[in-house]
């Protein structure tokens, strides 16, 4: 699944806003990914929109 990050305040230099994401696992209320640095972290869903299921 892909999702695009809409909100990256406070983590900008690990998420690129309007960045598109493949999600490696999920969780209660947040996602794993790799972020821009190359590092699997967890964030939470309310930073992200489904672009592809």
């Amino acid at each position: 699944m892909i999702i695009e990050c809409t909100c990256n305040d406070g983590f900008e230099d690990q998420l690129t806003a309007a960045n598109q994401y493949s999600i490696k696992e999920f969780g209660s209320n947040s996602v794993l990914i790799e972020n821009d640095k190359g590092q699997e972290r967890w964030y939470g869903n309310l930073r992200f929109e489904i672009k592809f299921a």
